[in-house]
């Protein structure tokens, strides 16, 4: 980088704080004015004269760190962002909101200390912050990628466990029970009554939702050996979620089309069931445990207390969507060709049933002027109305795990680590993309990224010629199959926030060439493979492995 580029950077640099410090002091009205007018750019003037350019500002500070001046200018920076953002929101979107996620600040920033001060100023704010004023990057969670807000999250989760724990050890050194004994969530599973000592365990104890996680398993009577390091976690999680969604429970129903499951609007079982399921994806997030659990984006949005769209159902039920499409489009008598009332037709274990979509509505056609209204009834109809039992009870259980905050004074770092976290509101700066990846992971897998992150053990090593083979095969396969292989190998086909760069892939020799299928341990992420004399005898018998696994490896 030469001198002059240099100080033209730097001259730039001064330029853009300048102009961040005069927007800061705008009034409201102004403010509302600039966001009118960034509004109305042209989508290329937008995002290439204003948010870029704006973005590499931001950049550049985030990497000067300590200097009080250096904060106040990030913070001012990050209030015209602010604008930029709601701007973005208004309307049609000129840019993807991924335009505002900071990788070099989602990197550089102290996740524990932005999250302790932003929790004080929610919680106890000794001084009154102005509208506009910012104090911690949570503030601003448009431009923190979904891997900094995992961060929060854990370190949410780990505050909220160790105030749970303490508290509870307090309780029962009063009560002269040992502490040990009431530090963690400790629950016991058969594995031949998954489903039913979930139940049984966990949803009646929401107060110890938030403790730790500890999962023994018992075959025949007897406590299986070894400690819970996660792995036994993860197992006990794929194990229940497989059970939630075998069809002989009738709770969801699949949808072919988009490989998604939805509540069953006839579905028997009780809110309970419904309840657990909600608390198991809670569970999962709170304890950095992704799930193979598949549902229609829609979900994520309700979960975050937004109304779902038409647009919603053409994406959870396609077929549906697809005909009332077709239905706003028709450009003759809609009354006359369709004859259709307000109502609505489903079977009943094996009878025809109807319901009107609102009073009235058996007898009130559907024509030309009022079809809008129609489609935004089925819409309700399908996603809320007709699955609102199932919905608040898996809701109650989800947020069970993650209650509103108690109003708790944060008034020193120490105390707070110590014991004062109670609450769970890292789920307010997510947008509901953003959950649905803390849940189930990431759709893009880079399978370079999974390479390098590898380990080996038993005598492979990353040069080792079966490896080399190994890793020629998993490449070349088409995409549809290197989802398989994943989800044989560690239980879900997605990668974990971050991508797959974050996921170690174990990979064992389990003895010299034979005929023997690959083996996985999905708790663990270990895929043990003989050393196949050949890379087409490899390519067929990991073939063969996946394509006759179910679901959860072989193991």
């Amino acid at each position: 980088m030469s001198i002059v580029h240099q100080q033209a950077s730097a001259a730039w640099q001064q330029l853009v704080s300048q102009v961040c410090a005069c927007m800061a002091k705008l009034s409201g009205e102004q403010r509302q004015a600039l966001l009118r007018w960034l509004s109305e750019l042209p989508a290329d003037q937008f995002g290439a004269r204003n948010v870029r350019p704006l973005q590499r500002h931001i950049s550049g500070l985030a990497h000067r760190q300590g200097p009080q001046d250096a904060r106040e200018a990030l913070m001012r920076a990050l209030q015209l962002l602010g604008l930029m953002f709601g701007a973005n929101e208004k309307g049609t979107r000129k840019v993807a909101f991924s335009e505002f996620y900071n990788q070099a600040l989602s990197e550089s920033m102290d996740v524990q200390y932005e999250y302790v001060v932003w929790r004080r100023a929610k919680e106890g704010a000794k001084r009154q912050r102005g509208p506009t004023e910012l104090v911690s990057l949570c503030d601003v969670p448009f431009v923190l990628t979904p891997e900094a807000k995992g961060n929060i999250f854990k370190i949410e989760a780990a505050l909220q466990m160790h105030h749970q724990m303490h508290s509870s050890g307090v309780n029962a050194l009063l009560q002269g029970v040992n502490p040990s004994l009431v530090q963690f969530l400790d629950i016991r599973i058969r594995r031949d009554r998954v489903l039913e000592d979930a139940l049984n365990q966990v949803v009646g104890r929401p107060h110890e939702l938030k403790k730790p996680l500890r999962v023994t398993f018992i075959s025949q009577g007897v406590d299986e050996e070894g400690l819970d390091q996660g792995g036994v976690k993860k197992e006990f999680f794929q194990l229940l979620t497989r059970e939630i969604f075998n069809e002989a429970y009738g709770m969801f129903v699949f949808n072919e089309e988009t490989r998604t499951y939805w509540f069953n609007a006839t579905s028997m079982e009780a809110e309970t069931e419904f309840t657990l399921v909600g608390q198991l994806m809670g569970l999962a997030i709170y304890n950095s445990v992704i799930l193979d659990a598949h549902f229609p984006h829609c979900l994520y949005l309700e979960l975050l207390g937004r109304r779902p769209t038409f647009l919603d159902l053409k994406q959870a039920m396609p077929e549906l969507g697809r005909g009332l499409q077709q239905l706003l489009n028709f450009e003759g008598d809609v009354e006359a060709t369709f004859a259709r009332n307000f109502e609505v037709e489903f079977e009943y274990f094996g009878e025809m049933r109807t319901e009107e979509l609102k009073p009235g509505g058996a007898d009130i056609p559907v024509t030309n002027n009022n079809r809008q209204e129609f489609v935004d009834l089925m819409t309700d109809y399908y996603l809320c109305r007709s699955v609102a039992r199932q919905f608040s009870a898996f809701a109650a259980g989800f947020h069970s795990v993650r209650p509103l905050p108690p109003h708790i004074p944060l008034s020193h770092m120490d105390v707070l680590l110590l014991n004062e976290v109670a609450g769970g509101p890292a789920l307010s700066l997510l947008r509901d993309e953003e959950l649905e990846l803390l849940v189930c992971g990431l759709p893009h897998l880079d399978f370079d990224a999974l390479q390098a992150a590898a380990r080996y053990e038993g005598g492979f090593a990353a040069d080792h010629p079966t490896m080399r083979q190994f890793w020629r095969v998993i490449k070349a396969l088409p995409l549809d199959k290197k989802r398989r292989l994943l989800a044989f190998a560690t239980g879900s086909d997605r990668a974990p926030v971050g991508g797959l760069g974050k996921l170690t892939l174990i990979i064992q020799r389990s003895g010299p060439d034979s005929d023997r299928l690959p083996t996985a341990h999905t708790c663990f992420n270990y895929l043990l493979l003989p050393e196949y004399a050949s890379e087409e005898k490899l390519r067929s018998r990991l073939l063969t492995a996946i394509e006759n696994a179910q679901g959860f490896g072989l193991q």
